[in-house]
């Protein structure tokens, strides 16, 4: 029978528990094992963060009901209802607690003295607040590495600065400061949209430090932050909670995921971005060399031009110097711009975006890298002999500036027209939402509304730009169609692991009409490997960068691990058909089923070792890494770039399937990572002691990966390292699976447990 939602969330929100029951009674029978995902993900429910809630507080009541005349249903009809009882009254209560947690947020914010400052005044303060720790951060990261002779790529992502709720990295501060902003500008756009639209005085006074009142709304926005995470990881990744005890021997909702390994192993995806973006450079330390050395006295050359006091004199520069500074700029995210691989070079030139589609990539890349030569220029200026007991000098750090300079100055030096200029400018500054669905992101757009004519410049905003993310959201948003690289994908692998001799590849794939099923099927990739069948289902996917979007991609993953499985039943049933297709030789007889390895290939890395249903998902870089080039190298990276170590991932000159299939569980692309991540327990701000106190699971990187991997590189030799990978993973492997069975009959328990008391 086929569910309609829409009907559920009309009867929930008409109060009609009948009809209501009468579908989430064939939820249950269609999804016993998790009733409440479905009815989440349809937004059937209130959300608790949202401002209406209140307003539609009664479809949460008829739920309710609802739900008692569903267990009645399944006694009636001779079923256990604990399980169902424990699924929906676990999730209207996580609804109900966030709810509260965020209602004492808001009211602590429109309750207390914290708007006697005008919100305009307090924007500006925040974006002060941003550059400023940018600035602080960046002489405390010199100040760590000073004498030091190598470039250590983890340093800023190891958790060792203290906090109120656990260690933190220097990385993640920054990132939380950016969020922090992110939430309560969004906040104080609604709440002061009216003023906004109005002409703006200007304040003289803008430094956020020495007022309670600023420091009081970023702790809130933190926490407000914290609970919209901890409700995505709810809502998309089904974390539950039980009922624990803290330090203080209070009792709180304590949520986790039912697999704790997947949520490590997409932490060290994470921190492996950001060590593989720091390593893009010191490969092209040449080339990066070169600009930097030109780029440096270039901007502080620039920067003498500049009147603090007047932030036109930005658009003032000399015009030839500042298009060399681009130009720098551009070679610079080149790099950023190729990283999304499997795309072709004038593919750029050729899409378009806008509002009218006159907007080309190009124009976009060269609109950014404007940006970032002008905010690293100004940063230089604002930065030197910066006084931190000056009051009245917090406001150079970030200047108010009319957009209208911004447009004509670009227009005038890059013959860019007007009105693309001006939607340029729009499209990178994180401004109030006109509608609902409208794209926001400050991470993506560094330029701050101030008013209808003029934008706040905060460098710290531009310099943390992600090109890669930022191209790919502009796919969302305009509908552009990147689906082309799957097959680009496709081609690269076939033809790079048909250079292993140990391969026989049939390349390009194959396909068969009718299999036994009535359907065709297509192999992506096949291939004999010694006495196995290597199957190879491939993804090219956008990057997440939330628990939704990975939630997204992890339907098209789990779609390719059901096309593997099949694919390895066809290889089962239609033999003879594959045989007759193949341009490589194949054995008479079917391959038995434990000798077919199946596996799907992404080009991102969110995924890695995880895996489903018999089917091990890995990443393009780790899969050609063991089949093309198996030599593992250790660099020390100073003044000079020099090979202290390596290894092979190979036991003999070639790979055989069983280590393969070893090596796929934990590549030694995210081992160290991994091995050097420890389990963090997080607790929410608590507002108001009448709320239920709130904690999650979290990740941090304890100790420095690169530490492990010297221990690796100097006590192994290449046949003990090889030996003593095999015995952890399958250690490893088996402890997961005792640990996750232990996890599951324990929430089971607690669950039990909580509902009988309450």
């Amino acid at each position: 029978m086929t569910i309609d939602y829409d009907i559920l969330k009309k009867s929930l929100a008409d109060g009609d528990a009948t009809t209501a029951a009468g579908i989430i009674y064939e939820v249950y029978l269609q999804h016993s094992h998790n009733v409440m995902k479905p009815i989440l993900l349809s937004d059937c429910l209130p959300e608790p963060l949202q401002r209406d809630f209140d307003k539609k507080n009664k479809a949460l009541k008829t739920f309710i009901s609802a739900c008692g005349l569903v267990r009645q249903k399944i006694d009636q009809n001779g079923r256990d209802n604990i399980d169902f009882s424990i699924q929906h009254m676990s999730t209207i209560k996580t609804i109900l607690e966030i709810y509260k947690h965020n209602k004492s947020n808001t009211t602590e914010l429109e309750d207390t003295e914290l708007f006697i400052i005008p919100i305009p005044t307090i924007i500006h303060m925040l974006c002060v607040f941003l550059e400023n720790q940018q600035r602080l951060a960046l002489i405390e990261h010199e100040a760590s590495i000073k004498g030091s002779k190598h470039i250590d790529l983890f340093s800023r992502n190891v958790a060792d600065i203290g906090s109120n709720n656990g260690k933190i990295s220097m990385e993640s501060n920054l990132e939380a400061g950016i969020e922090m902003f992110n939430t309560l500008c969004s906040y104080l756009f609604y709440k002061g949209k009216k003023v906004l639209d109005k002409d703006l005085e200007v304040a003289n006074d803008v430094s956020p430090y020495d007022i309670p009142n600023i420091e009081k709304m970023s702790l809130l926005a933190l926490h407000r932050g914290m609970l919209n995470h901890l409700w995505e990881l709810v809502k998309y990744r089904e974390w539950e909670y039980s009922m624990q005890r803290n330090t203080e021997d209070e009792e709180y909702m304590y949520y986790e995921p039912m697999d704790e390994e997947y949520v490590k192993l997409e932490s060290a995806a994470m921190i492996r971005y950001t060590y593989k973006d720091q390593l893009d450079i010191v490969k092209k330390e040449v080339l990066y060399n070169s600009l930097i050395h030109d780029l440096i006295p270039l901007e502080s050359d620039l920067a003498q031009s500049i009147d603090l006091n007047d932030p036109q004199s930005l658009f003032r520069l000399e015009t030839a110097k500042l298009m060399k500074l681009v130009q720098l700029y551009q070679k610079i995210n080149n790099g950023a711009v190729k990283s999304l691989e499997f795309i072709d070079g004038d593919f750029w030139s050729q899409k378009t975006m806008g509002i009218n589609k006159n907007i080309s990539f190009d124009n976009y890349f060269l609109f950014i890298s404007y940006l970032q030569a002008l905010g690293s220029v100004y940063s230089e200026k604002s930065h030197e002999k910066f006084d931190d007991y000056n009051r009245g000098g917090y406001r150079h750090l970030a200047p108010r500036i009319e957009k209208e300079l911004v447009v004509s100055n670009f227009r005038e030096i890059f013959g860019v027209e007007h009105e693309v200029a001006n939607e340029l400018l729009n499209m990178l500054t994180f401004q109030p939402k006109a509608n609902k669905d409208d794209f926001s992101d400050v991470f993506s757009q560094p330029l701050v509304y101030m008013g209808k004519k003029e934008i706040i410049l905060v460098p710290a905003l531009i310099k943390q730009l992600n090109i890669p993310r930022m191209i790919e959201q502009q796919f969302g948003i305009w509908n552009i169609d990147d689906a082309y690289k799957g097959k680009k994908f496709e081609r690269y692998i076939n033809m790079a692991l048909s250079f292993n001799s140990s391969l026989n590849v049939n390349v390009g794939g194959l396909k068969i009409d009718d299999a036994f099923d009535g359907r065709s099927a297509e192999f992506d990739f096949i291939a004999t490997f010694g006495e196995e069948i290597l199957l190879i289902e491939m993804k090219c996917l956008r990057r997440p960068y939330s628990p939704k979007e990975i939630f997204q991609r992890e339907h098209e993953v789990n779609y390719g691990v059901e096309q593997v499985n099949r694919r390895a039943l066809v290889l089962q049933k239609d033999w003879n058909k594959i045989r007759e297709v193949a341009t490589i030789d194949l054995p008479v007889h079917p391959p038995d089923p434990t000798k077919i390895i199946k596996v799907v290939c992404l080009n991102i890395f969110n995924f890695t070792a995880k895996e489903k249903d018999d089917v091990i998902i890995t990443d393009v870089s780790s899969l050609t890494k063991y089949f093309v080039n198996p030599l593992v190298e250790q660099f020390e990276v100073g003044e000079t770039r020099k090979k202290v170590g390596e290894y092979s991932l190979w036991e003999k000159e070639y790979p055989t399937p069983l280590e393969f299939k070893e090596f796929l569980q934990k590549p030694h692309t995210i081992a160290d990572i991994y091995d050097s991540l420890e389990p963090v327990s997080r607790s929410l701000m608590l507002i108001d002691s009448t709320n239920q106190p709130l904690g999650f699971l979290d990740f941090s990187l304890t100790s420095n990966p690169t530490d492990l991997a010297n221990k690796r590189f100097k006590s192994l030799k290449q046949k003990l390292a090889i030996k003593e990978n095999t015995a952890r993973i399958r250690s490893n492997k088996d402890n997961r699976k005792k640990k996750l069975k232990q996890q599951r009959q324990s929430r089971k328990i607690n669950k039990k447990n909580n509902l009988a008391l309450g």
